[in-house]
């Protein structure tokens, strides 16, 4: 496994720094027209909150380049190879006794 570049350890810090900002200007819009702390701050919550949700929605649609498939379809053959070593092992098990723990019926 690779460590992460710079870039990709900065990319959450930006979609961040660019919802802050959004929300900075909408919530310095409202003070100079409303001059009331309130309406500000929500004003300025949901825009913050919106905008993240939205980048994020728009990060998930994007097709992934050919290293992050690659990454991917690495990450999908290791968990099929642990899901069918975890299924074996559960087959391994001898079955349990009457006395061995609670029953349902």
């Amino acid at each position: 496994m690779t460590t992460p570049s710079r870039r990709e350890r900065f990319r959450p810090l930006e979609l961040l720094a660019f919802s802050g900002g959004a929300a900075l200007v909408v919530g310095l819009v409202v003070l100079m027209s409303t001059r009331q702390f309130d309406i500000t701050f929500i004003g300025a919550g949901i825009v913050f909150i919106v905008t993240l949700v939205v980048i994020a929605m728009l990060a998930l649609v994007a097709t992934p380049d050919d290293a992050e498939q690659t990454d991917i379809d690495g990450q999908t053959a290791t968990s099929k190879s642990e899901n069918a070593a975890r299924d074996a092992a559960s087959r391994e098990l001898p079955p349990r006794g009457p006395d061995e723990g609670p029953t349902f019926h």
